[in-house]
């Protein structure tokens, strides 16, 4: 709640210090490292309406880029595996970062940002079904099948698998339980 992300090193057996912080305007609700295919990289989500995501330079510096989700703010991001349908250039090889986001605005929204030439993240689409905040959001590993899978959770009561068939088709929700 003192609105700070901050990295550790261990520099020693059981001693660890701060190497990174950084300040958001308000809490950070939830903090997701990518997966180590794409280098270190974390995505922080906040009840600033934003999510950060810090990426370790070669040169030891952080670079930050913004992604304005939700006024009302963020409560979670996952990211997608580096296996995901539409996670790689068919033609350039080149890999395009994707994460998800849950928020207070009762929706789950998909983001992207290409490696190659990319500057801003761009958002892919917004999933909506949940009728109260979208308080938890998970990316499903894809190993050996061909969709994208998407697990959402709400203040609502609700648990809704998203499924995505194609790369750039519509998602699909099916209800998977109401607690």
């Amino acid at each position: 709640y003192d609105a700070k992300v901050i990295v550790h090193r261990e520099h020693a057996a059981n001693q660890w210090a701060p190497i990174y912080t950084f300040n958001h305007k308000s809490s950070v609700n939830a903090v997701q490292f990518a997966p180590h295919e794409y280098g270190l990289i974390m995505a922080c989500a906040s009840s600033d309406g934003t999510v950060s995501v810090h990426t370790f330079e070669n040169d030891n510096s952080w670079s930050v880029r913004h992604i304005e989700v939700s006024k009302l703010g963020v409560n979670s991001v996952t990211w997608a595996p580096p296996t995901a349908l539409g996670s790689q250039g068919e033609l350039t090889g080149s890999q395009t970062l994707r994460l998800a986001t849950g928020s207070c605005d009762n929706t789950v929204k998909v983001w992207k940002f290409e490696e190659d030439g990319g500057t801003e993240w761009e958002q892919e689409c917004v999933l909506k079904m949940h009728t109260d905040w979208v308080r938890d959001v998970a990316w499903c590993p894809s190993i050996a099948v061909p969709i994208n899978t998407l697990a959402s959770a709400s203040q609502d009561g609700t648990v809704v698998m998203w499924s995505q068939e194609t790369e750039g088709g519509d998602w699909t929700a099916q209800l998977l339980n109401k607690f």
